[in-house]
């Protein structure tokens, strides 16, 4: 029995060392995803902090104010259209900047795991939502800048610096309501990934423990309690012509022995005739 026991000993010390195998590869799996989020998170933080400073820009920027002092005609008509598009640019900044505010936040969340399908399908709803509505304020503005443009009869350049800040303006709002739309999406696709990865990752490492655990010191003990060996068909038949030719080699002496008998017992009852016959 002590060889069986050596060999039982082993199996379970193989048995341990696998399983501590399998608890450092988990670990490793584990700590490349705390990585990877921690590199997310980083990027928001930088992220943030580029949005705070473009939405200070766009708070800052003044109204071109100038043309209503030269303005004679329709000045107050020009003047009233003017503040109706600047109340819309600050509609679209308000909505833009909440906008932000709420992806950034969900972000974050996405990265701690605490976000779900249901949660991230709303938020893909909301971006929807406020591109729509971003376009309805964009057809406002024009239409209104076309209706000051009807009004404008003279300083042709006031108007034209004007309608280029206006649009400047328009152009900045939409660069940051498409930033922080494409930061979600990476962010979502990106996480997306690694969890996917990490998951295949898992149960790939998951199976091959269970595998090499249970499946490894099985054919240990089989090959130890396994009688000998078969020998292979090739080996088999080499074996079997072997000995065929060992048997007609053997039947063969076996022929000439008997042969060389009988002719010895002829002879000598050829000389037995003659001696009797007294020749």
């Amino acid at each position: 029995m002590e060889p069986v026991m050596i060999t039982l000993g082993c199996i379970a010390i193989f048995g341990v060392a696998i399983s501590l195998m399998v608890f450092v590869r988990q670990l490793c799996l584990s700590r490349d995803k705390q990585l990877n989020d921690k590199a997310n998170y980083e990027a928001l933080k930088l992220e943030a902090a580029e949005l705070a400073r473009f939405r200070q820009d766009l708070a800052e920027q003044e109204r071109l104010t100038a043309h209503y002092y030269i303005l004679g005609e329709n000045k107050e008509a020009i003047k009233n259209l003017d503040d109706r598009i600047d109340a819309i640019f600050h509609q679209k900044m308000t909505l833009t900047t909440r906008y932000t505010d709420i992806m950034l936040a969900q972000t974050k969340t996405i990265l701690s795991d605490e976000s779900t399908i249901e949660k991230q399908a709303l938020l893909i709803k909301l971006k929807e939502e406020v591109a729509k509505e971003l376009d309805r304020l964009d057809t406002e503005i024009a239409h209104l800048q076309t209706k000051r443009t009807q009004l404008w009869q003279t300083h042709k350049g006031y108007q034209t610096r004007l309608l280029e800040q206006e649009k400047i303006r328009n152009a900045k709002l939409d660069e940051l309501f498409l930033q922080q739309t494409l930061t979600l999406e990476k962010v979502m696709i990106g996480h997306a990934s690694v969890a996917a990865s990490f998951a295949k990752d898992t149960l790939e490492a998951s199976n091959y423990s269970i595998k090499t655990l249970f499946a490894t010191p099985l054919e240990y003990l089989f090959a130890y309690f396994r009688a000998t060996p078969e020998p292979a068909s090739e080996e088999v038949l080499t074996e079997k012509l072997r000995r065929e030719s060992l048997l007609e080699t053997l039947d063969d002496l076996n022929i000439q022995e008997d042969v060389a008998s009988q002719r010895n017992v002829l002879v000598a009852q050829r000389a037995n005739s003659l001696k009797t016959a007294g020749i």
